[in-house]
């Protein structure tokens, strides 16, 4: 019974928070919902409570008074779903942006939970060790994640971390300095003559599947004497392990991919850093600008290399929805396009060199 129990509340809360990331990724849900929730992010935090208590009580009177299979034993159980379905939405939606990835791990450690729970209800010796390496895998991985954050756990679940609002809401990037755009043969050239390029791959390489493209653009400087390297911030994507899943794919070696800790000291002495379409994981107003809504959240020290070019769709706000000023900073130059396309044209440029 109480096997039963936990993995209803876990699950259901495993389950329904699941939804609302898939819809916080997908950007699905309304920003002014959105927004709402991690402006009242206090008021559901004690909602949350409220409800697991409900849930608690309700799991207490199914144990101590219901009889298995009675009517009223069905509806308490129904009730003990409903309050933690709830409970899910509320946990997840009050939750900023710079946080989801960490979120999605955390989700992804207690559905391993809820599988083991069951597993104990059911006897299923299978459910209960693949519960285990999942719940246990999930939990490292958060809290791996939190670490490289500077952010514990409590503070994730029970706070908002970037979501959006106050001085540094999104607006037009003009108003905060002048963007220099550039061309694919500029870049072409730039890269070709620098002794080292970093390259910072984001959530917008994965959307145009570029990885393959950077891995053959890469190939040829590196024909051309030029040492690549790959800053890989630890929340790049929109899931743990996101850019350095979509880099293997394109059998880039490991030993080129560089976490944010060991790279971080190298851009001082980086000729060109090319930035994948990444925002908020090298915005220099989470370490400049205490009234960012991203503030102390460490980044990829991408504004201290000697250039920097960035490829972009366009002038749009990363996913917590606050301008980044390195895309107006002196020594950065923009590429506009899809990713794939304009990682194509360099590299017919660099081969007419």
């Amino acid at each position: 019974m109480i096997g039963s129990l936990f993995a209803a509340i876990i699950g259901s809360v495993s389950f329904w928070g699941s939804l609302i990331a898939f819809l916080k990724l997908q950007e699905l849900l309304n920003k002014n919902v959105e927004k709402a929730f991690v402006k009242n992010a206090k008021i559901f935090q004690v909602a949350n409570i409220v409800l697991l208590i409900i849930a608690l009580a309700a799991c207490v009177f199914i144990g101590v008074n219901a009889t298995p299979g009675e009517g009223s034993s069905q509806w308490w159980i129904v009730l003990v779903l409903v309050a933690a379905a709830i409970m899910g939405l509320f946990v997840v939606l009050p939750i900023g942006a710079a946080d989801m990835p960490v979120v999605i791990s955390l989700l992804n450690a207690l559905t391993g939970l809820s599988a083991a729970a069951a597993g104990l209800a059911l006897g299923n010796t299978a459910m209960i060790v693949a519960g285990m390496i999942v719940g246990a895998s999930g939990s490292i991985l958060t809290n791996l994640m939190a670490t490289a954050m500077n952010r514990s756990i409590p503070a994730i679940v029970f706070g908002s971390f970037g979501g959006g609002g106050g001085a540094a809401a999104a607006g037009p990037a003009g108003e905060q300095g002048t963007v220099k755009a550039t061309s694919a043969a500029d870049a072409a050239i730039q890269m070709a003559y620098a002794s080292q390029v970093i390259v910072v791959p984001g959530y917008g390489l994965a959307v145009a599947q570029a990885q393959h493209a950077v891995k053959d653009m890469a190939s040829i400087l590196e024909e051309k004497g030029v040492e690549v390297k790959y800053a890989i911030h630890p929340v790049a994507g929109r899931m743990p392990g996101h850019m350095n899943v979509l880099l293997a794919e394109a059998d880039v070696e490991y030993d080129a991919m560089k976490e944010m800790d060991d790279i971080n000291g190298e851009f001082s002495r980086t000729d060109v850093t090319l930035v994948i379409g990444a925002n908020d994981v090298t915005n220099p107003a989470a370490r400049n600008d205490p009234s960012s809504p991203i503030h102390g959240m460490p980044i990829l020290n991408v504004d201290q290399s000697r250039s920097v070019i960035v490829l972009k769709r366009g002038m749009a706000s990363g996913y917590a929805g606050i301008d980044n000023p390195l895309f107006t900073a002196p020594g950065t130059s923009m590429l506009f396009g899809d990713a794939k396309k304009s990682v194509g044209l360099v590299i017919e440029e660099l081969n007419a060199l």
